[in-house]
């Protein structure tokens, strides 16, 4: 049928005043904006914990997917969960379950998982697949990371077991030719400037 799809953007609101940093102030649609359609029974949300075990050497992984019907309970169907080493591209892990009453939980170990380190940021990608019988309805993917965050008595921040130092900054997409809309060179630049001046977190 026939659809109308609005869109407001409001250049002053409560927000503003309570968020009001040292950026410009530019109004207008500044990402990208899809819509899509979802099967009668979709995957409503997801919830996924990558963690790495004290010894460094194991991870788990743990997934919490629900689905949602538009009219009623949703339907039966099966989620599949597999996750890819990205370096590789071998699949490390592969479990099917069946919803019941709208959910679907899994749970997993990794054993020596490549670890994630803002130096050498090592991923896994996650798909997760919603199936009617042999039918593949919907698809999502995210990426994982495998990485263990630590404190000693004194405050001493470790990741992976070293020590840490984060030196960030507070930094406001701007650009010189398209206002808050950044092309992907100028995100590079952006990026490679701040890892220059030893800066490793927005």
């Amino acid at each position: 049928g026939k659809n109308r799809l609005a869109v407001k953007v409001i250049r002053w609101s409560d927000g503003t005043y309570m968020e009001n940093q040292d950026m410009i102030r530019m109004s207008g649609i500044i990402r990208d904006v899809y819509i899509y359609q979802t099967p009668d029974t979709y995957i409503a949300d997801f919830f996924l914990i990558p963690e790495l075990r004290d010894d460094l050497a194991t991870g788990s992984v743990k997934l919490d997917v629900d689905l949602k019907h538009r009219v009623g309970a949703p339907e039966p169907r099966t989620v599949e969960f597999e996750l890819v080493n990205n370096q590789t591209g071998k699949r490390v892990l592969s479990k099917t379950a069946k919803s019941e009453a709208g959910k679907v939980q899994f749970s997993a170990e990794i054993a020596n998982p490549d670890r994630w380190h803002v130096e050498q940021p090592n991923l896994y990608t996650a798909f997760i697949t919603l199936k009617k019988g042999n039918q593949v309805e919907e698809v999502l993917r995210q990426d994982v990371g495998f990485r263990r965050f630590s404190w000693d008595e004194y405050g001493n921040m470790y990741l992976n077991g070293a020590r840490y130092m984060i030196r960030g900054v507070n930094a406001h997409d701007t650009s010189e030719h398209a206002g808050r809309t950044l092309s992907y060179d100028e995100m590079v630049k952006d990026v490679t400037t701040m890892r220059a001046l030893n800066i490793n977190s927005l």
